[in-house]
Parts: structure tokens; sequence; C-alpha cells
């Protein structure tokens, strides 16, 4: 059997030799290109199932073909694996901008080469057959929990990314996770991750929201492999413009039908699009920093929240010290605010690190959790608890209904 079609670019003919032989002996009909320029044409007449192309080329290099690659609606689903001789993280960081998948040395061997290849050949094969992803549920239930500061600067992203992934780990399931915070979205940065498809690319193609059902989400999103269904914001802060309500909220419409929960990263505002989300929201958890200015922003943010339906059953406030411990006292914080915290999170500096190297805080490995570590645990699972009693009042007024 077939292991599918590989187009191989690379201006050396000896490297190109060596490879297509690998991958031959393994099955795949291996189509050659020896410049950017060959490999388009080689696309208009074939579309491979990946695309492995060598970075640095003579006139056109292998970034510039990915995002002319990137740039065909009909090609942007393509896999493409990068080919580099340069320090990992040299080659990296343009390659994510591009639209790379991945990225193996030539020095690589052949057994890793070939299991990278393979992984993403299949996950395109399941892309295209519309296959859910393992452990999302059929039925229709909603758990949407959206994170939400009425002031930057207090960590929401960073707690919404993590708790997305903790409950996909307490649940053995996918979890989808929808960044709405538009101009400055950092999602894929704190999942190390990068997304071929986001908002503004949804919105500068003109996808029609009343055609994103739950198959056609679960095409669109980058999923993590710790189980994390990322459909990101813009990557240029000019874009946003583009991205309508009625998008986002189509897209939050179906990743709470194509998975079982769903976290929403939010700006700091009552934009009409966090607004919109706040409609379909089971939970808000409120993120505030224990100072003045937060306190402040923070009574603003719960009396409209208030005055939007949100009892204190579908609220939970978090106490967040992204920047260090602040001098207010947390009693004296709750009791201004006038809502108890549900979960208080220490400043931990191994929350920076995480950032920096794209290795979510809730996935690092310890011997003895940290305060910080353990305090995204209690987050994680209050979020749960607190979704789980919603969705049980839920059914239990529509029985009454009945």
């Amino acid at each position: 059997m077939s292991e599918g079609t590989l187009l191989l670019v690379d201006d050396s003919a000896i490297d190109t030799r060596v490879l297509a032989s690998l991958f031959s002996r393994e099955g795949y009909t291996v189509i050659t290109a020896a410049s950017a320029m060959e490999a388009v044409a080689q696309l208009v007449r074939v579309t491979p199932d990946i695309v492995i192309t060598d970075i640095f080329m003579p006139d056109v290099d292998g970034y510039d073909l990915c995002r002319h690659i990137r740039a065909e609606p009909a090609w942007r689903w393509l896999p493409i694996l990068g080919l580099t001789q340069a320090a990992e993280l040299e080659a990296k960081l343009p390659g994510f901008e591009a639209g790379i998948d991945d990225f193996v040395s030539k020095d690589t061997p052949s057994p890793e080469l070939l299991a990278r290849v393979g992984a993403l050949v299949a996950r395109r094969r399941a892309m295209l057959a519309g296959a859910p992803t393992a452990g999302v549920r059929q039925q229709p239930t909603r758990r949407v929990v959206t994170f939400f500061s009425l002031k930057g600067g207090t960590g929401t992203s960073t707690l919404a990314t993590n708790v997305a992934l903790l409950l996909a780990r307490r649940h053995g399931e996918t979890v989808g996770l929808l960044d709405l915070a538009l101009q400055q979205g950092c999602c894929e940065v704190l999942l190390d991750l990068s997304p071929r498809v986001t908002l503004g690319t949804l919105a500068a193609d003109e996808v029609n929201p009343r055609a994103l059902g739950p198959a056609e989400i679960r095409r669109l999103v980058t999923v993590h492999p710790a189980g994390v269904a990322l459909l990101p914001a813009p990557r240029e802060p000019e874009d946003a413009e583009r991205v309508s309500v009625e998008l986002t909220t189509a897209a939050l419409e179906a990743l709470a039908f194509a998975y079982g929960y769903v976290v929403v990263d939010t700006p700091s505002g009552f934009t009409e699009h966090v607004l919109r989300a706040l409609d379909l929201t089971d939970l808000v958890v409120l993120v505030a920093t224990p100072d003045m200015a937060s306190g402040k922003a923070t009574v603003a943010a719960l009396r409209i929240l208030r005055e939007l339906g949100f009892g204190d059953d579908r609220l939970l406030l978090v106490v967040n010290a992204p920047h260090g411990e602040a001098g207010i006292d947390h009693e004296q914080f709750e009791k201004a605010i006038g809502l108890a915290a549900g979960v208080a999170v220490p400043h931990d500096p191994l929350f920076s690190h995480a950032l920096n190297h794209g290795q979510p805080r809730a996935l690092r490995d310890e011997r003895r959790p940290t305060r910080a570590s353990g305090a995204l645990i209690e987050l994680a699972k209050r979020v749960d608890e607190k979704l789980a009693a919603t969705s049980q009042r839920a059914v239990a007024a529509t029985r009454v209904g009945a």
C-alpha cells in the first residue's frame, strides 16, 4: 500500500537523491523539484500529501515557497516539513511566521525523519476525511468557559491556555480554545504552535459563517499534542478589523458542538465580539491582580456581568500575581470587590520561562509541584465543578419545562 505522494524540494542533487531513495523504499511516490519555482509548477500538476523543502536555497528560499503555498486556498492544508542545517531556533522563528509545520535538521536519523513525515501525512488524511479527534463527544453538550479581565496584564491568556490543557488531561478528550484577543492574541505562542488558519485568514478568505459546522471546524483548528484544538486570533493587528462578529460567533458555536469543552480567551474590554461570546458562555472566569487598578476594573466588570445575567454560580474570581505579589491583602481585596476568590495563583517566574520557550506551565513535569502549579490544577478543578453544576441545573430546568 502506498504511503502517499511526497514533493521533495532541494537544490542539492545529492541530498535529493538520498532522500528520494529513502522515501521510495518506504512506499512513497516521490516528486522532486530543484527550486521553489519548479516546486510551484509541480504543485499545479499534482497535489501531494506533504511538501518537504530545504530552507536555504538560492533565489527563492523555503520560507518564500511556504508563504506562496499558504497564500493559495487549494494548497493551504498541505503539511510542510522544513529541512535545515542551521540551529533550530534560527530557522524556527521565521518558519513559524511563514507557516511551516515542523523542522528537522539534515542529519536527523532516518527513523525519526520517517516518523515525523508519517505523522504529518496521517494528520492531513484525517482532516480530509473529516475524522473527529479521538475522544470528542458527539452529543451537542456545550460547556463554554470564558476568561475575562477588564484590565490588561492580568495573565488572562496564560490562565486560559493552561486550564484548557488541564481540562483535556482531566477528561482525556480534546478541548477547544478560541482566541478572541483579535489584535494581540498570544495563545499560539503559549502553545508553541504555528497554525495555518487563524480568524484573520478565515476573514480574508471571506468564509461564510454559516458554513462553519463541527466537521469543518475540526479541519480548521490546530491541535496541540496535549489535546487542545486552537483557533487563534489574527497574526497581524490590522487583520482584526476584517473579523466579523458573525464569524467569531459561528466559530464558537461550531467549537461548542465539536468538543465537550471550549475555553475562550478575550481582550480586556466588552467588545461586541466578547459580548456575543458571553451569550454562549456557561462560566466566566474573572481574572484580577491584587492591586488598586485591577480592583477598580474588576468591580466595574463584575457589575456589568451581573447586569448581563451572570450570577455568582456562573462566576469564578481568580486573583493572579503575574508580576509579583502586591501589597493588598487578598481578603481585603475580595471584600472590596464583593466576590470571594475561588483560586489565588501566586507569582512564579517559571510562567515567563514557559512563555519564552513555548512550554505551557501545566505540562511541566515536577517531582514536587510548586504553589503556582498546584493553583493551576485547583483552578481547572474549580472550573470543572462549576461547569458540571451549571449543566445539571440546565438539565433540571429543561425537565421542569417539559
